[in-house]
């Protein structure tokens, strides 16, 4: 079956001393999450949370699945 996740939105601040990310819903910005060299870096540590987070759901899924 197909598979659609509809991931949390992350926000992405670049500071004076560095870039820095955090959830935008959940977290304040005076908690995000840095600070990181450049923008790659801390595109890839948002990537790594969108990975995750979709494990998260899939694994929740599967074990709703298997409890039916």
């Amino acid at each position: 079956p197909r598979q659609v996740y509809a991931l949390t939105m992350w926000s992405v601040e670049l500071r004076p001393g560095g870039w820095y990310y955090g959830d935008t819903y959940r977290q304040p910005p005076s908690e995000f999450r840095g600070p990181y060299s450049s923008l790659i870096s801390v595109c890839l540590m948002v990537a790594r949370e969108l990975v995750k987070e979709v494990i998260r759901r899939r694994q929740r899924m599967e074990a709703t699945h298997a409890a039916e």
